[in-house]
């Protein structure tokens, strides 16, 4: 959030800058750290077997089994047409 609303500070000072409104951009003095993100390490195992396992019934269940077993995004499984998946060599 800091990252954010120093790089719109910075961009609206530097509009100003340009337009001669102000003589300098002050928020380019300002060092702002790098944003740290959590790393996310997917599922385990038996919460893999879990999905698959009730996914099974559902009406889009071979959906969610290809996103846990292939780790497709949901853009991929979407982007997904009949003609690309054999479902008769599927083991």
């Amino acid at each position: 959030m800091v990252q954010f609303i120093h790089a719109v500070l910075r961009n609206a000072l530097g509009n100003a800058v340009r337009e001669e409104i102000i003589a300098r951009n002050v928020a380019q003095l300002v060092k702002i750290s790098p944003p740290k993100y959590k790393v996310n390490r997917g599922l385990t195992v038996p919460q893999a077997k879990a999905i698959i396992k009730a996914a099974k019934d559902h009406r889009l269940g071979a959906l969610y089994i290809l996103a846990v077993c292939l780790g497709l995004r949901r853009g991929e499984l979407l982007g997904l047409r009949r003609e690309d998946v054999d479902l008769d060599d599927w083991r």
